[in-house]
């Protein structure tokens, strides 16, 4: 595990887990050949880590993503976030599991489809 703080805020990232999502679109994340800190860095200060975060769209725009809600029982919003279409529902599982073992609570997902 990698921890640095940038110009974007502190970035704590696993080099094993986002190397492959970057060496993906060396285009998108390395246009200049930039190693994993200076291309993290980039991405997050331009809000385009939704792919590095786990959530499927780089961010929130993405014209045919689909948008997660997670919320609590009376509808107080934990996260959304824009997810590609045909991983929306195993992104929107994976985040739901991670504020309920935070919180301790249950919560509501919802999906919104383009």
């Amino acid at each position: 595990m990698e921890v640095s703080p940038s110009s974007a805020g502190l970035l704590i990232y696993r080099p094993n887990i986002v190397r492959p999502i970057l060496d993906s679109d060396a285009a998108f994340y390395r246009p200049n050949g930039e190693h994993d800190f200076a291309a993290i860095t980039r991405v997050a200060a331009a809000g385009e880590q939704g792919e590095l975060l786990g959530y499927g769209a780089r961010n929130y725009f993405e014209p045919q993503g689909a948008l997660v809600t997670i919320t609590t029982e009376s509808g107080i919003i934990y996260m959304f976030f824009v997810s590609n279409p045909d991983m929306a529902e195993a992104f929107a599982r994976e985040r739901a599991l991670d504020i309920q073992d935070y919180t301790a609570a249950p919560v509501n997902v919802s999906i919104d489809y383009p």
